[in-house]
């Protein structure tokens, strides 16, 4: 059981770091930055997550780097990304647009290198082998729940709080540089 448990801690930052959600309102995400045309450049999500998967790929396996280290980057990143669009949304005039903006791919990039692939690799490899299944297919179903709950209220929450839904996600992924 303590692996069990550990292995559903480990995944259960996937869908809280707020990755769904932040896909699927990005366009009202990047209005909130101030992108007049957001359309334009969502496109580059698409590149920044290549490029984060790449880094991944290149690293995952050197001695210096490893899972645990990639994990760290990835929370952290996500959480300086969800700071510094916390901080713009509620400071516009100190944090330009561009930045905020860069935030926004900082942290798709950065999801990518520590979360994308490296938490499933990490949940499968934690669970013994006598119940490696079983155990992965109830860590996944109970994780979708949680993905399912936060994809559903992140926007109202963005609606209503601006700043406040950044900076709780961000307080996320803090906790999962700290888990991890």
């Amino acid at each position: 059981w303590h692996c069990f448990v550990m292995a559903l801690a480990f995944y259960f930052f996937v869908p809280a770091s707020g990755i769904y959600a932040m896909q699927a309102y990005s366009a009202d995400i990047l209005r909130f930055c101030g992108v007049a045309e957001p359309l334009r450049i969502l496109p580059y999500v698409g590149w920044a997550k290549l490029a984060g998967a790449l880094a991944t790929v290149g690293t995952i396996d050197l001695p210096q780097v490893g899972r645990r280290r990639l994990a760290c980057f990835g929370s952290l990143g996500c959480f300086l990304a969800y700071m510094l669009l916390a901080w713009h949304i509620s400071s516009p005039g100190l944090v330009p647009t561009a930045v905020a903006t860069l935030a926004f791919f900082v942290f798709f990039f950065a999801w990518n290198a520590g979360y994308g692939s490296v938490q499933f690799v990490a949940v499968l490899e934690i669970l013994p082998n006598e119940v490696r299944s079983v155990w992965a297919g109830q860590i996944y179903a109970l994780v979708g729940i949680v993905e399912i709950l936060i994809y559903q209220t992140f926007e109202s929450l963005l609606l209503r709080g601006g700043a406040t839904t950044f900076v709780s996600f961000g307080a996320v992924n803090a906790f999962a540089a700290a888990y991890a």
